[in-house]
């Protein structure tokens, strides 16, 4: 697993799942974490450099929420004319 994703990830909550199947490069493909709200826009943007997106959102009372991270496949959103070629 990369490194790179895993220290941000802990950064901002002491809880992380990282699962074991990962892409090419060696960065987990799914990621589960239990974050503070004020804390979830700044990761999301993080994240969304490395192609990931939130899956699923549960909140856990007033200020916490277990969010659930994965990666998109750029090539199959391509294939379906999702991304524009620049």
């Amino acid at each position: 697993m990369n490194n790179t994703i895993e220290n941000i990830c802990y950064e901002y909550a002491d809880d992380v799942l990282f699962s074991q199947d990962t892409n090419s490069v060696g960065y987990p493909k799914k990621i589960i974490i239990y974050i503070q709200g004020k804390f979830l826009m700044e990761l999301s943007r993080f994240l969304k450099n490395y192609n990931y997106k939130v899956t699923q959102k549960k909140v856990m009372g007033r200020h916490f929420a277990l969010i659930t991270f994965c990666m998109t496949e750029q090539g199959a959103m391509q294939n379906r004319g999702l991304l524009e070629d620049f």
